[in-house]
């Protein structure tokens, strides 16, 4: 965790990296929004790589991260953006990275699409009411598993707990650090 994450005592969370081929370009571009907030400038990741916090319109944080590829066997399948209003991001996220947003259902919530700007889906964003979400805007990373009963059985063993049962075979889980993430 960064320094000043550290500082503030900010507890454990997954975060979210969005790869781009020029970070100090795209930090800049982010800065032109309005409720942005650059809570990390960008600094060395490791000696190949470099990286940034941002805060979208919404409060959500993610991390731009400039550098090798780093998907592989582990990474999340897809990201969930919950928060209160999709209108509150659509402009930042299709200036900065052309993503497209497309209504895939209302209920029990809206749910969208994201498409990056080759088409291929990348994200889901849901307006999931604050009695489910609490009351702030995050993105959350989704990791596929084999089947949820399966994952039920390891939860102890592991020291994760179900924070909550979204259906449609989601659960958001809390690890032992107390971070959420989500299984499908």
């Amino acid at each position: 965790m960064p320094a000043r994450m550290v500082r503030i005592n900010m507890p454990s969370f997954w975060m979210s990296y969005v790869q781009v081929s020029d970070l100090d370009h795209t930090v800049a571009q982010a800065r032109q929004h309005p409720n942005v907030i650059i809570e990390v400038e960008p600094e060395p990741f490791d000696e190949n790589a470099r990286v940034a916090l941002v805060r979208d319109p919404s409060g959500a944080g993610f991390t731009l991260y400039e550098g090798p590829d780093l998907n592989s066997d582990g990474a999340a399948v897809t990201r969930y953006h919950h928060l209160q209003d999709i209108f509150l991001i659509t402009e930042f996220y299709a200036d900065l990275f052309n993503w497209r947003f497309a209504l895939d259902k209302r209920e029990p919530w809206p749910v969208y699409s994201v498409f990056s700007n080759d088409g291929a889906m990348i994200a889901k964003v849901e307006e999931v009411p604050e009695s489910v979400r609490g009351t702030f805007s995050y993105w959350m990373p989704c990791f596929a598993v084999p089947s949820i009963e399966q994952i039920l059985t390891v939860l102890p063993r592991i020291g994760a707990t179900i924070a909550s049962d979204l259906g449609e075979g989601r659960l958001i889980l809390c690890d032992r650090q107390g971070a959420h993430f989500m299984v499908s």
